[in-house]
């Protein structure tokens, strides 16, 4: 149904999300004291205006994975207007919006970009406003990196005619692997910076928040794949008033329709099929199982390297995009059953 782009804008545009979010929060955590200095003359009341003052060391921290956050949600847009391709596509959406899932993403992710621009010059010293201010647009960002992270799974999941996707679990799975991903990210470009030594405690607490989002991600997979299994054996169960009792019959084969054909198709691939191997070793093993050890033994030693930490967030990045590649490319209508394209 969609191509290699959409993979793609997923990817990104949820790392990147991710990114945002988890930015914003570890922003909100610094403590005022730290960001702000008095600046009198500027009340009636003798009180002054408290004004962001951004140190070198929390520019460090910021800057460079908000930087990176940025380039992957400007990219992500970019196969977004790809897949589109027509230009009367885009300017419908832009001069003419309906209410939709693509609609409202679009537009949470542009907004998505201006309020990172926003915050990053902040952190960078290039746009200097009141520490107020700092505070509302990281709640903004954070609130708006949520959508744009929540919205795929919805618009995947609201496709009925795609009987992979039609589970309330979707769009969960794309929300906490979206977070992994974001906490990847970052995790590696303040490791790569200066900022790994400097605030060491504030990133070993990051890798514990992602061991819990692998977690979580992986109750979520294991729960989506018993329902989507429970639904198949509740369709090959046969009648039971046309076949009785004792008859020795598992499975009715011929009750199953287009959409239970579809719906095994793509289990099949993501099983024992043509993904298998993305399925079982790219997302399974090296997106979830390596990167959660890894996240342990860092936070239960005394001696974590950044090697581990890099080497986890790495494995939890090319997770979060065979996640997406699966899921995206194993989705099958039943009208292609119908026709005999599969």
């Amino acid at each position: 149904m969609f191509s290699e782009l959409i993979v793609g804008y997923l990817f990104l545009a949820g790392t990147g999300a991710g990114a945002c979010l988890v930015l914003a929060v570890m922003g909100l955590c610094v403590p005022r004291a730290f960001l702000t200095r008095a600046q009198a003359g500027h009340s009636l009341a003798g009180y002054g205006r408290s004004a962001a003052h951004i140190p070198d060391v929390y520019s460090a921290l910021f800057f460079p994975p908000y930087l990176a956050a940025l380039a992957l949600l400007v990219v992500g847009m970019v196969c977004l207007m790809a897949h589109l391709g027509h230009t009367d596509r885009l300017l419908l959406l832009v001069t003419q919006p309906r209410l939709s899932y693509i609609t409202v993403g679009a537009y949470a992710l542009a907004l998505c970009v201006v309020l990172t621009v926003a915050v990053l010059l902040i952190w960078k010293r290039f746009l200097r406003l009141g520490f107020s201010t700092l505070r509302v647009l990281q709640v903004l960002l954070a609130i708006d990196a949520l959508v744009v992270m929540t919205y795929t799974g919805l618009f995947l999941a609201s496709m009925r005619s795609v009987p992979l996707w039609s589970t309330p679990w979707l769009p969960a799975l794309f929300l906490l692997s979206s977070v992994s991903c974001g906490i990847g990210l970052v995790s590696i470009v303040c490791h790569l910076s200066s900022a790994g030594r400097a605030f060491s405690s504030s990133l070993r607490r990051l890798v514990v928040s992602d061991a819990l989002a692998i977690a979580l991600e992986s109750f979520v997979l294991i729960v989506m794949a018993y329902s989507i299994l429970g639904t198949l054996e509740l369709a090959l169960q046969p009648d039971s008033a046309l076949y009785g009792a004792g008859t020795g019959v598992l499975f009715d084969w011929g009750r199953l329709n287009n959409t239970d054909l579809a719906l095994m198709q793509s289990v099949w691939d993501l099983v024992l099929g043509s993904y298998a191997q993305l399925f079982w070793f790219a997302l399974v093993v090296v997106g979830l199982v390596i990167p959660f050890v890894l996240d342990v033994v860092y936070v239960r030693t005394n001696w974590p390297r950044r090697g581990m930490v890099l080497a986890a967030s790495l494995c939890v990045l090319v997770g979060g995009y065979a996640l997406r590649h699966c899921v995206v490319l194993a989705g099958i209508q039943p009208a292609l059953i119908v026709t005999g394209v599969m």
